[in-house]
């Protein structure tokens, strides 16, 4: 009896020595798919396992895993069977993070340059409190004190204009300083919690293996933008597509593959109808909260204009996959990095707007087709008009073969003008119970370009919603300009260089004289 109780001892110690001597992992991320609020993180381990059971530790995975997510695979091999896996969160024992280091250098040139800025300020202050106490202990004669006035104003003048300047350099310096201690302690704070995968491989023989580790991170977001590069000399108009990458997962992505896609993995449920229900209105009172919509600029902090690659693209059952066409950095510091993924240029149909009632210039406007063969999701443009920058604009989602249309800018070598040249009221109808009120306009456009432009003018009639009150549309008439039913009216014009055109708007409204009529001019 006391022979078996000794054996099982000695067994009980070799397993505790065994799994308590794990063999730690790490790997080497292979690949990554990003969501739009999350990232499928793959990696490849490269391990040895003896024959039987073997107790490894899959070490410095991100705190921000999804456990449920995590999938471990061995790679073509067989007699091998994952037995047991167990997540455990753990504390880094690894050295300082290279990005904290540069931040602390950046923090100490920070602090430097705010000392050297406070003393120089300190100095000018106590000079100039030394100027103030001499000048009131001085008696001068009155040569003697204008030319004391005189210094003292240069002097005084310069060092209160270099105090000026100072402040505002170490209000700068303050806020860059605070920025980069907001950002050093959000790293040191992730970086201080990881977790650790425990798992049990068994085995029925000695060998090599590799295992594809993969789950999903939360921390991680993408964004669509684009340059649009219009060539006014051969009117083509160059796309770019960009997709905006950022992460704050713990774990830097360092010369990995990329795909970004636009499923949304957490977002599979379905949608519900509610009953709507009907009942007396009732005031509610109170306030309500509301607010312009911030939108995060994005910006390219890495990754310069490479050479276009024509990228690969997957259509999938519900979304599109866009494979980034080269390995890229993305540091896990919450800061966007950008990348292009597809360029096209295509032929565009350019020509100017102008509404003469509302604005007093010409615009020009173009329109390009979306040949991406996949939809352009919404996105900040970034809108270039012969390498010039002109605007930043919202793009909204555009399907394939859809029109795209930007505005280039105003075009100041194209005049228009608008004048009222009559606006006259009589009283008409039997007993003249009915006020009658003619308005006359003129439109004037002139091209003062050397080229011949299209030209495409807006005005408008007013529209009646009452039948007592009637609009009588002169001028233009249906066969000189497009009049649509709610009254705006559209000329499509061409006009040779230094050509000038003259357009009139005529009409007439009438009206009860006991009525007040909303909306006229």
């Amino acid at each position: 009896m006391k022979k078996i109780f000794f054996i099982g001892i000695i067994f009980v110690m070799f397993a505790a020595v065994s799994y308590g001597g794990s063999i730690e992992l790490s790997g080497k991320i292979s690949s990554i798919t990003v969501f739009s609020d999350s990232a499928l993180v793959k990696k490849m381990i490269d391990v040895k396992v003896a024959r039987g059971e073997n107790l490894f530790s899959i070490i410095n995975l991100p705190l921000m895993m999804d456990d449920a997510s995590l999938k471990i695979k061995p790679i073509e091999c067989t007699g091998v069977k994952i037995k047991d896996i167990k997540i455990q969160k753990t504390f880094l024992n690894t050295g300082q993070n290279p990005r904290v280091d540069q931040l602390n250098k950046m923090l100490n040139e920070l602090n430097d340059r705010i000392s050297l800025l406070t003393n120089e300020k300190n100095v000018i202050n106590s000079t100039l409190e030394y100027i103030k106490k001499a000048n009131a202990n001085q008696k001068l004669s009155i040569q003697e004190l204008e030319g004391l006035i005189n210094f003292n104003e240069k002097t005084m003048s310069a060092k209160l204009e270099r105090l000026v300047y100072l402040d505002r350099e170490l209000e700068k310096l303050e806020l860059n300083r605070s920025s980069v201690l907001e950002e050093i302690n959000l790293l040191k704070n992730r970086n201080k919690e990881t977790k650790v995968v425990q798992l049990v491989i068994a085995s029925e023989k000695g060998e090599s293996l590799k295992m594809e580790v993969s789950y999903l991170v939360r921390g991680v977001s993408w964004v669509s933008s684009y340059e649009i590069n219009a060539n006014s000399t051969n009117e083509k108009i160059a796309i770019g597509h960009f997709v905006n990458i950022k992460q704050a997962t713990g774990e830097d992505w360092t010369n990995v593959d990329i795909e970004v896609s636009t499923a949304r993995p957490s977002s599979g449920r379905l949608p519900e109808i509610f009953p709507i229900y009907l009942e007396k209105y009732l005031p509610q009172f109170g306030y309500k909260k509301g607010g312009d919509f911030l939108e995060e600029s994005v910006m390219s902090k890495a990754n310069k204009s490479i050479a276009f690659i024509e990228p690969e693209i997957k259509e999938e059952a519900t979304s599109f996959l866009f494979k980034v066409p080269y390995k890229v950095n993305i540091p896990s510091d919450n800061n966007f990095y950008r990348f292009q993924i597809a360029e096209k240029e295509n032929k565009g149909e350019f020509f100017y707007y102008a509404i003469p009632k509302m604005e007093k210039s010409a615009f020009l406007k173009a329109t390009v087709k979306n040949s991406f063969g996949y939809p352009l999701l919404q996105g900040n443009a970034s809108i270039y008009l012969d390498g010039i920058y002109v605007a930043k604009v919202n793009l909204n989602k555009t399907m394939p073969d859809e029109e795209i249309e930007v505005s280039l800018g105003k075009d100041e070598s194209i005049k228009v003008d608008r004048k009222q040249l009559k606006r006259f009221t009589e009283y008409v109808g039997f007993g003249n119970k009915n006020v009658k009120v003619s308005y006359e306009y003129i439109i004037t456009i002139q091209n003062t370009k050397k080229n011949g432009i299209i030209l495409n003018v807006k005005d408008q009639f007013p529209v009646s919603r009452d039948e007592m009150i009637k609009v009588n549309q002169i001028e233009p008439t249906k066969d000189r300009a497009i009049i649509s039913d709610d009254g705006i009216i559209s000329w499509n014009l061409s006009l040779s260089p230094k050509e000038k055109k003259e357009l009139s708007v005529k009409y007439s409204v009438e009206y009860p004289k006991d009525y007040k009529v909303s909306g006229l001019e």
